[in-house]
Order: C-alpha cells, then sequence, then structure tokens
C-alpha cells in the first residue's frame, strides 16, 4: 500500500511512518509512504493522468495546516482543503483523506458538504496516535474498496447506458433484487443518472449513504432493533440470517445486512397476525412459537419499556417511537432510508440543539418533561 503524505512538518511524516510500520498486519501489503511538503507537490507532473497517477499512489493523506516552511525556507500559504480539492478535481479514482489534529479542525471547522465533496474521510492524528493497527486496517479497507470499483470500470463506453451502469453497481454490491429500487433512490450520489460514475462519488455513496444512513442496509444495532431484539440476542440468532449479510464493496468495514432480506427471512417463520404487525413486535413471538426460546426484547432507553421499535439517531441505542421527535438532518435523506429520530434522552442529556427543532416537536417534548415533573420523576 503506498501512501502520499503531504505535511508541511516532516516529523510528522516519521511518526506516521513509524505508527503505520507497527500496524502492518500480517498477509497485507506492506506500508510505503512518500513525504511531500505542500511546495513540493510541483514534483508531480501536474499533467500526469489519473491512472499513471494511480500507479505510483494508493491513497493520499493531507495536513490541514500547512504554515510551516519548507527545507529551502519557503513558506506556504496553501491550506490543506485547497490542496485536496485540487488533487480530488484530477484524480478521482484513488482516496483522499484529511489527516490533522482535532485542535486545529475546531479552529475552523470544516463545512459537512464540503468534506463529503473532497475527503473519503477525515482522520485525526490523535485518535490515531497508539493505534498503528487501526489506522493500517481502515486506510487498506478503503484502498481494497476502490480497487473492487476500479475493476469493474463504470467510465467504459460499453457501460454508457444507465441499465447497464446500474447492474454493475447492483452486482459489486452483491445486492439482493428486492434491493434495486431502494439503491436507485441513491444514484443522486453519483452523478445523477447522466453523471460520469467516478471511483470517488461510487465509494462517497456506499460508504457514507448506502452503509452510514440505515434503511437499505442496516447495522448490528438497526437491524435487532428492526426485529425488536437486544443486539446480544441478535447475536445468537445472526446465523439465521445469514443470507441477509451484505458482502459486497467495503464489507470488511463492518457487519451489515440488507433490510429486504431481514424482512424476507424473518417473514419465512411468521404466521397470521404476526405478519400483519410490525417485525419489531411479531419476529420475537414467531421464534418462540417456532424454535420455543425466548429471545430478549430491544430495551428502550426512555422507559424501559419492550419492545423498542427505532433507533435514536443521536444516541445509536433502542427507543419506542412515542418516545422520539423528528430529527431535522443538513443532508437530504433519500426515501429509501429510515426517517431520523431523536430521543427524548439525548434531548435531556443536552446532545441536541434545540433550535433545530420546529415549535410542534418541542411542545410534545415539553408536555413530557411536564409529565414527569407532576409524577415526581
Amino acid at each position: 500500500m503506498r501512501i502520499l503524505f503531504i505535511d508541511d512538518e516532516k516529523e510528522e511524516y516519521e511518526k506516521l511512518q513509524d505508527l503505520l510500520r507497527t500496524g502492518e498486519v500480517e498477509g497485507k501489503d506492506k506500508i510505503v509512504v512518500t513525504y511531500l511538503h505542500p511546495l513540493d507537490l510541483v514534483r508531480f507532473d501536474k499533467n500526469e493522468d489519473s491512472e499513471k497517477f494511480r500507479e505510483k499512489v494508493d491513497a493520499i493523506l493531507v495536513d490541514y495546516q500547512l504554515f510551516n516552511p519548507s527545507e529551502e525556507g519557503k513558506t506556504s500559504n496553501l491550506s490543506g482543503i485547497s490542496i485536496a480539492t485540487n488533487l480530488r478535481l484530477r484524480f478521482s479514482n484513488i482516496p483522499i483523506h484529511l489527516y490533522s489534529y482535532r485542535e486545529f479542525a475546531k479552529l475552523a471547522p470544516i463545512e459537512e458538504d464540503v468534506a463529503d465533496a473532497i475527503f473519503d474521510e477525515i482522520l485525526y492524528k490523535d485518535d490515531f496516535s497508539k493505534s498503528g493497527r487501526h489506522l493500517f486496517k481502515k486506510l487498506s479497507i478503503i484502498c481494497e474498496g476502490y480497487s473492487k470499483i476500479r475493476d469493474v470500470d463504470f467510465s467504459n463506453a460499453a457501460t454508457s447506458e444507465i441499465k447497464d451502469r446500474k447492474q454493475k453497481l447492483y452486482d459489486l454490491l452483491s445486492a439482493p433484487d428486492g434491493s434495486y429500487n431502494d439503491l436507485d433512490t441513491l444514484l443522486i450520489w453519483i452523478g445523477r443518472s447522466s453523471g460520469n460514475w467516478t471511483p470517488f462519488e461510487i465509494a462517497s455513496m456506499i460508504r457514507k449513504r448506502l452503509m452510514g444512513e440505515p434503511g437499505i442496509l442496516y447495522d448490528l444495532v438497526h437491524a435487532a432493533t428492526f426485529l425488536g431484539i437486544s443486539e446480544d440476542s441478535y447475536k445468537e440468532v445472526c446465523v439465521f440470517f445469514e443470507g441477509a449479510k451484505y458482502s459486497g464493496a467495503f464489507s470488511e468495514q463492518g457487519d451489515f445486512w440488507w433490510k429486504y432480506k431481514l424482512m424476507e427471512i424473518a417473514d419465512s417463520i411468521m404466521e397470521g397476525d404476526e405478519l400483519r404487525i410490525p417485525h419489531s413486535h411479531g419476529f420475537h413471538t414467531a421464534w418462540k412459537r417456532r424454535t420455543g426460546s425466548e429471545l430478549e426484547l430491544a430495551e428502550c432507553i426512555v422507559s424501559g419499556e419492550a419492545p423498542a421499535e427505532c433507533v435514536c439517531h443521536v444516541l445509536k441505542k433502542p427507543v419506542k417511537i412515542e418516545y422520539t421527535l423528528k430529527y431535522p438532518t443538513l443532508i437530504a435523506i433519500s426515501p429509501a432510508m429510515d426517517e431520523p429520530r431523536v430521543s427524548f434522552s439525548a434531548i435531556m442529556k443536552n446532545k441536541v440543539n434545540l433550535k433545530i427543532l420546529d415549535h410542534g416537536s418541542l411542545d410534545i417534548f415539553n408536555r413530557y418533561v411536564k409529565g414527569l415533573e407532576e409524577n415526581g420523576s
């Protein structure tokens, strides 16, 4: 794995190199880190095409603040954002990450839509200072995912028809047929239906939308809560849902399951009224009838009642929907995705800015608080 590291301090390069070497995994490619001061970027031919550049580099890491002079004493007025923006325009087939300290990012926060348009990920040096294995694994997974996307070659003339491109995307994701229409709602993230489907756009759609927003794929807490059971219970029965496991590009990033297949497999053991109520209420009943064993139910973080039906967008914990409010998001959510809900617990723990909630939602929450006060809770 070949990393190009752009930083204004050579000491940071040495730290990164040592860190990644301690994190190398047996059987994986060794790490080769190339260091460049931002003023030395001219060493890479500006006219060099993307494919030739990729043959030299598998991923790029760029520091945020680049004010220190080069060895020749020259100073740069460039920022990591401006450098990465230029590199992204030229090289859309390799991952680019911001790699900096949290304190600098706090001084000049990056807007979410700006970060999404440039970076595959924002990585903080503080988080990896003692975890070379974690950083190595993260970079490896993303590089391998890009390699799978490049192998498909969505830019090939033979895939110019949107129907052909879609099928290649479904195959890349190993998607079940029943999820195709849901996946089509995400095409806005890869240049709409008529734009160029670059590896960066496809990778962003998969990692930040498909895997980042519950509704088409579910992670552990969302899969368990969808079925109305605890995470521990889901781990006990997840072999039953093996056919729903996501195995497409970037699958090594974590465990995910196709919602469509979860429903299909759960429905296979449900009967009568169990099929007429939400899976969060019907599945555990069917499981007990079918196997004779009881599953631990998903417990609401607000009331302690079970089963909970949804997951708090902020706390990532199960909650009954009656103790939630609609959570406004700055980025448009695909209609195939679950509606983000925030729990009363998150609000009471000051994890939510009340200014983003509408008056109707605030009235509902205030009535809940008033009820607690009247009951002496």
